[in-house]
């Protein structure tokens, strides 16, 4: 009984499979000369289905290993690319290490975690703040130059003012020719380096460099250098256009200086 009930639900499946195998069992007797060309009939279609099965088979295994492979490609790129971004990393630790040597100043080291515009102000956002020791107006610099400064210090973080803010000044000088001047942002990628009379001694691809005046920025930091000098008629000062020696878009490490007098 037990046997019947389990059966039973498959019990039209079981009939149709027993009446095609006596049918092939019949057919397969029968040598009559219709039979006979519909068993190769039949050989010929389950050969040709045969040929699609392997086929779709092959297609399945191919697809497979391509999938493999775009997968491995894919771990190898990003292998690569974080290889490649170590290999930076190390590139411009190397050039800050070597900047802090060669100027033998007393200076702090931070990370850019964030950047902004701030009611007007352009600024990054340092890592380290008081708990660090960093002050208001502390000057910020990488290997290739000035960056800009501290205005508002938290615990554990900072806020710097940039170059490229309308409200940053800071002096200039020509590094060829001493030449003095102010450096001040208004738009673009460039900065201008003003209050430079006319007929002064300077050319382009001229270095702009702190002059040292005040008590914020220490003398002969790299600011820009000339790209563009032009004259008004009616006006008393020259128009000088600087490219800054640091790319803004790439900042991601960078100094404070705590003080620049040398720490032996």
């Amino acid at each position: 009984m037990l046997f019947h009930r389990n059966i039973t639900p498959y019990r039209d499946y079981l009939i149709l499979v027993i009446l095609i195998i006596c049918a092939l069992i019949i057919i397969s007797s029968n040598h009559n000369r219709q039979i006979e060309y519909f068993k190769i009939s039949m050989v010929g279609f389950i050969s040709a289905v045969q040929k699609e099965l392997v086929a779709i088979n092959d297609y399945l295994d191919l697809k497979e290993k391509n999938q493999q492979v775009q997968s491995e490609n894919i771990r190898l790129a990003l292998e690569n690319s974080f290889m490649h971004e170590m290999a930076l990393e190390n590139q411009r630790l190397r050039e800050l290490i070597g900047f802090k040597q060669q100027h033998e100043m007393q200076l702090i080291a931070a990370q850019v975690i964030g950047k902004g515009n701030r009611e007007g102000i352009q600024s990054i956002v340092l890592d380290v703040g008081s708990q660090d020791s960093v002050t208001k107006n502390m000057p910020i610099v990488v290997a290739d130059g000035l960056v800009g400064k501290i205005f508002q210090v938290g615990g554990d973080y900072s806020l710097g003012q940039i170059l490229f803010d309308q409200n940053f000044r800071v002096s200039g000088k020509v590094q060829r020719s001493r030449v003095d001047g102010i450096i001040h942002w208004e738009k673009g990628d460039f900065c201008l380096l003003k209050e430079v009379p006319k007929r002064s001694d300077v050319l382009i691809d001229d270095w702009i460099i702190t002059s040292g005046y005040g008590e914020i920025f220490p003398p002969g930091l790299r600011i820009g250098q000339v790209s563009e000098i032009s004259e008004l008629p009616n006006d008393l000062f020259m128009y000088i256009n600087v490219k800054p020696a640091v790319d803004f878009e790439k900042l991601e490490e960078v100094f404070l200086i705590k003080s620049s007098k040398p720490t032996r």
